[in-house]
């Protein structure tokens, strides 16, 4: 593993990422500083969608309510994309905002053609790519929702306080990126959650979830997706 530690770029110097095929035939881009890939080998929309949309339980909030997302770590877009698509099919109210640090460059963006995918709307697609290209600020959705990104620093950002229903926590692993899994980091990030809120992300980590414990939230190990990891971690706040 690489344990070079990215130097400091402004978004309008984005990183060229080598193309990496996985599993279930959808792609990934692997980060050329922090030497990962931003998806499993063994399916990226497998991955997302089980992670990321299932067991957050996307799907049951948007049809109950307006639905605020937090997604630390936008990365490719993936879960972006997925997550507006559902909220498109189901025609619910998603309010999604994304930090993302260091955007992948727009042409490896398009070789992974993920409107190629049936849970991927192809219109929505295309305008994140734009987004991602313009580092726009924010796209409208249906039924009064939208998409906000942030292309800055995690650390410059104030969250505010019980603002989300669910957070993606998708940063680079904590042994490549530690600096969004300390408590420092985190404190944050579960301020801004809701009563009832969720935190899922793909790492069962030993440290990470003694902090999420820590900070008052209720941890557990789920199954992973298929043929990929055999446990994540989705984390309630229950108060």
């Amino acid at each position: 593993m690489n344990d070079k530690r990215p130097e400091i770029h402004t978004v309008d110097a984005p990183f060229v990422s080598d193309l990496v095929p996985t599993a279930d035939g959808s792609a990934t881009l692997h980060h050329p500083i922090y030497d990962q890939t931003y998806h499993s080998h063994h399916g990226a929309v497998t991955e997302s969608k089980h992670v990321f949309l299932d067991h957050s339980g996307l799907q049951a909030r948007l049809a109950a309510s307006p639905t605020s997302l937090l997604e630390i770590g936008i990365g490719t877009g993936l879960n972006l994309a997925l997550s507006a698509s559902l909220a498109l099919r189901e025609e619910g109210t998603l309010h999604y905002e994304g930090i993302e640090q260091f955007p992948p460059d727009t042409e490896a963006l398009r070789a992974l053609d993920y409107a190629r995918f049936p849970e991927i709307d192809a219109e929505l697609w295309e305008r994140c790519l734009h987004a991602f290209e313009h580092r726009l600020p924010a796209l409208s959705l249906p039924n009064n929702g939208h998409i906000l990104c942030h292309w800055t620093r995690f650390e410059t950002l104030d969250l505010g306080e019980e603002r989300f229903d669910i957070i993606y926590h998708d940063a680079f692993s904590p042994d490549v990126n530690p600096e969004l899994w300390t408590i420092e980091a985190l404190t944050p990030i579960i301020r801004a959650m809701k009563p009832g809120a969720v935190l899922v992300t793909y790492t069962v980590q030993g440290d990470v979830r003694r902090r999420l414990q820590s900070l008052g939230l209720e941890v557990e190990r789920l199954p992973g997706p298929v043929g990929g990891k055999r446990q994540v971690l989705r984390a309630t706040r229950t108060l």
